[in-house]
């Protein structure tokens, strides 16, 4: 079936019961998976189609195309069961597509009583007692598509309305308690997006909140290497490359150090601007950014105890 064939669902009465079955999926959609996850062939190889069947909508129908799967990454308790496709966010048409795409593992113990991790890119590094929700976000990152927002605060409200929809396809993990986890820029991400959920909460705990929306049992956040404040970073940047690791050289240190005030400069400019003009923030990434150019002489950034030249010489595991 192709995405052609592919309609929003039909706006249905509480008796109704709505199927979501597998649709097809663009060959751009599938090279962009591919890259981020080499499982990806494995899975549109060897994937066999499930059905879903619930009764109650209490939100406006949405387009979902979604699939499950049971015989990749395999666990010695057993298949590790995950479902993966598409859910239409606010906005989204047929004509005009806004479309988010998860991948979903069920926890291996007790999955429908298990706390849900939603990850935005890193970590976590095990989940074998959590439900693990990846999401690729905001739209237009990975494989989701269509229209895109310019702001950490627009692309949190269309996570809260991901969540929404995922809790009516997959109702049973509605009151599980719910985890963010985010690395590196998830640090901007992550902040907003609990904000968001919180704020919607206490709308709901006051009978203000949106129309069918549910509570989201937010119970913490993680984020691990964060970039959360431009000025801290590009400081402590240089702090730590020069400093606390060694990672820069003394004549790369003092070449990086005369540009820190004018990027600094034109950070605080940037934010001084109502609504931080795009012009601005753009000017302050290029002055900035060569500050996380300099030459490492082989240390990896990855592991900064580690050189280049001894991971080049440690013999290949095969």
């Amino acid at each position: 079936m192709g995405d052609s064939a592919l309609k929003s669902l039909p706006p249905p009465q509480l008796s109704d019961r709505v199927n979501l079955t597998q649709g097809g999926r663009s060959s751009a959609s599938r090279l962009r998976w591919l890259v981020a996850c080499v499982l990806g062939l494995a899975w549109f190889l060897c994937s066999s189609s499930r059905t879903w069947n619930f009764s109650h909508f209490k939100i406006d129908p949405f387009y979902a195309n979604i699939t499950g799967q049971t015989n990749i990454c395999a666990s010695p308790y057993g298949p590790v069961v995950s479902h993966s496709g598409y859910i239409g966010l606010r906005g989204d048409t047929e004509s005009t597509p806004k479309r988010s795409f998860f991948w979903y593992f069920e926890a291996e113990h007790d999955a429908v009583n298990a706390p849900i991790i939603l990850t935005i890119g890193g970590g976590p590094g095990t989940t074998e007692h959590f439900n693990l929700i990846a999401l690729d976000h905001p739209v237009g990152v990975g494989a989701s598509y269509g229209a895109k927002v310019n702001n950490s605060r627009d692309a949190a409200i269309d996570v809260y309305d991901f969540l929404q929809k995922f809790f009516v396809v997959f109702p049973h993990l509605a009151q599980n308690r719910f985890i963010l986890s985010g690395g590196s820029y998830g640090g901007m991400y992550v902040p907003h997006i609990a904000t968001v959920i919180h704020e919607h909460n206490t709308a709901l705990a006051a009978g203000k909140g949106l129309a069918g929306a549910i509570h989201i049992n937010l119970e913490s956040m993680m984020v691990s290497n964060p970039i959360s404040d431009a000025t801290s970073h590009y400081t402590w940047l240089l702090q730590t490359r020069c400093y606390n690791h060694d990672v820069y050289n003394a004549s790369t240190c003092a070449e990086m150090f005369k540009l820190l005030p004018t990027c600094l400069d034109s950070i605080r400019l940037a934010q001084e601007t109502p609504g931080w003009l795009v012009e601005r923030r753009a000017a302050a990434h290029n002055i900035c950014i060569p500050l996380q150019g300099g030459d490492t002489h082989g240390t990896t950034l990855d592991d900064v105890r580690v050189k280049a030249s001894i991971l080049a010489t440690v013999p290949d595991a095969n």
